[in-house]
Formats: C-alpha cells, structure tokens, sequence
C-alpha cells in the first residue's frame, strides 16, 4: 500500500494544511529483510538441532518447530497501519485499534519506524506501539512533526 491523500485537510494553529494520511502494509515474512529471514532460519535451526541432540527424536523436533511458529504468530499476519488527522490506526484481521494523537505523550523515530509512548497505558495496547514504516519514513515523520509538535525525539 502507499501514500494516500485526504480531500479534508486538518489546519492547525497557522501551521498550514495537514500531511496527507499514510496507509501502509507491514507483515514481517514476506517483506525482504535477510535479517529476518536469517533470524527465523537460526531460531528453527536452533530449535531442530536442540531437540534431536537431547531427545533423538525428529517429530519431537517437527512439533517444537510448531509451537515456535505459533509463538512467533505475527510474522504470519499481515497488519495494515494508518497515520492520519484521526491518529494511529492498527488493523489486524478484522480488529482495529485507533490511538488518537492527543493519547500519544511521545515519539521515538527509529531508523525503520517509529516507537509511540501513551499518556495512559490503559489505552489497552501497553505502553506503547512500534510502528514498523521502512519504506514510508520521511512521511511517517512528517505526520509525527505534525501532530505531535515538541514530542517527537529522533535515535
């Protein structure tokens, strides 16, 4: 998914019009990483190898590999993020999660997203949100700038 313009934009305190929203698709498998890759090749591997060495069993080893997989859940799942005037949306399934921009105390922008810190963690997804945007940075963070003036600290 890409960038997507709004035909409402949002003018705050003279600073001119909103960025437009930003929609995007991040789903760790199959976005070409060789980290990832190399790092879910390593964990099976270490699994496999430690199972066989202790037990000699290789369904053993198969069904550990299983319960790795579903541990690691959200590498198969695609989830679908939106920043826009509303906030931050989350979309997984067919479950969405808004944080509005008022509920973010602050921004930490990373080198391949950007990691959200609540005002209240009641907010029912921790403390806070990484949101993984590598290949939509610059207006990822111009909507940050935007909305959280004074909050956004850079690493």
């Amino acid at each position: 998914m890409s960038a997507r313009g709004s035909s409402s934009s949002l003018v705050l305190a003279g600073r001119g019009s909103a960025p437009p929203p930003l929609v995007w698709r991040s789903w760790p498998l199959v976005e070409p990483t060789l980290a990832g890759a190399l790092g879910v090749a390593a964990v099976v591997a270490a699994v496999v190898s430690a199972v066989v060495f202790t037990t000699g069993r290789w369904d053993w080893a198969l069904a550990a590999c299983g319960l790795v997989a579903l541990a690691g859940w959200r590498l198969f799942v695609p989830v679908v993020y939106e920043a826009s005037a509303l906030g931050v949306t989350q979309q997984m399934f067919a479950r969405r999660w808004r944080v509005p921009w008022q509920s973010i105390e602050r921004a930490e922008v990373l080198r391949r997203g950007a990691r959200l810190f609540f005002v209240d963690p009641a907010i029912g997804l921790g403390n806070g949100l990484y949101v993984p945007c590598p290949t939509h940075m610059t207006e990822l963070r111009a909507l940050l700038d935007y909305y959280l003036v004074g909050r956004v600290v850079a690493r």
